[in-house]
This record gives structure tokens, C-alpha cells and sequence, in this order.
């Protein structure tokens, strides 16, 4: 017989649940496509980036007791091989599918939207789409506590003119792991 007053977990979310979570992650650069030129007539090279950090705070909404709508907001950084820093600020809608069983939150998701890039003297707008899954296990009614694997995809296309010399669209891909901590509202 729970105690009076006891913290109780709910098995289901409704409409209008809502979450935040933090997370700060580490970051693995994979591998960068090249769209146009080859660089020694290959179009996949090495991202010429250190593992970097990324921390982010997410909301997420519920439309029913599986599905979520919401946004994503944070930071990131890398070094290049010349020293130089590689920051990004991603801003991104979420939507996720929710699979729970006993005191554990599987949710799958899919993030998507921009990233205002800079390294050195280069500023660009970046275009994102990452896939991911989180873990969680239920605390209580209102913590949860886990981590999150995604695959990053940062699309950097060349907006306007060309600028002169070998500067081209290229597809920068990452991997994220990272804990995360969720409050429940």
C-alpha cells in the first residue's frame, strides 16, 4: 500500500504533458562528404576536427501518449587541426515517438533546423538534421534521468555568390553521446 503523500510514477503521458531536458554531450566528428570537388579524388575525408562538446536545453510537448512535438537550443565547439575554434549555435524543432515500459522512457526522435556556424574568420548558416535515441529511467512523478546517441548531419552550403578558391557544399556528420537530465511538467 503506497504511503500518504508518496511521489507516485504515472504510466502514461496526455495531451499537453510537457518536458525540458539538459544534456551535455561529447561530441565525434565522423566524416565530411564533399559535393563538388574531389580532395584526392575522394568525396568522403576526415572532418579535420578534435571531439568537441555540445550542451543543449530541449522542450518537448505532448500531442497524445506517444507522441512529441518541440524545440531544441544549445551550443557546440570543436578544434580545427589548425588550432582554430569551430562554434556552432543549433536551433532545432523535435518530434519524437515515445516507447515506455515499466520506469524507462525510450523516446526516438528526429531533430531538424539551422546552426549559425563560425570558424576563424568564416560565418555561415548551416542546415541540420539529427536522428537520435534517448534512454530514461522515471524517478518520480516529475525527474528522469538517462542519456541520448544521435547522428548529426550539418549540411554547409555556399549561400549567394561563390567566394574564390576551394570552398564548397559539404556534409560534416558527428556523433553526440551524452547524459541528460528531464523534468516533468
Amino acid at each position: 500500500m503506497p504511503q500518504e503523500g508518496a511521489a507516485t510514477v504515472t504510466d502514461t503521458y496526455a495531451l499537453g504533458d510537457q518536458t525540458l531536458a539538459l544534456t551535455a554531450s561529447l561530441l565525434l566528428p565522423l566524416f565530411t562528404y564533399l559535393s563538388d570537388d574531389q580532395v584526392e579524388m575522394q568525396s568522403f575525408t576526415e572532418t579535420n576536427l578534435s571531439p568537441g562538446g555540445h550542451l543543449s536545453l530541449q522542450w518537448n510537448a505532448f500531442f497524445n501518449q506517444k507522441l512529441t512535438i518541440g524545440a531544441e537550443i544549445g551550443g557546440l565547439f570543436a578544434i580545427d587541426r589548425h588550432g582554430e575554434a569551430l562554434l556552432m549555435i543549433p536551433a532545432t524543432a523535435r518530434m519524437s515517438y515515445l516507447f515506455s515500459f515499466l520506469q524507462f522512457d525510450v523516446p526516438l526522435f528526429a531533430n531538424a533546423g539551422v546552426g549559425l556556424m563560425k570558424l576563424a574568420d568564416l560565418v555561415n548558416v548551416s542546415l541540420i538534421l539529427r536522428p537520435g535515441l534517448s534512454a530514461n529511467y522515471r524517478y518520480d512523478a516529475n525527474w528522469s534521468f538517462g542519456g541520448t546517441v544521435s547522428f548529426w548531419m550539418i549540411y554547409e552550403p555556399i549561400w549567394g555568390d561563390p567566394p574564390p578558391g576551394p570552398k564548397q557544399n559539404a556534409l560534416t556528420t558527428f556523433v553526440d553521446i551524452s547524459p541528460q537530465i528531464v523534468y516533468h511538467f
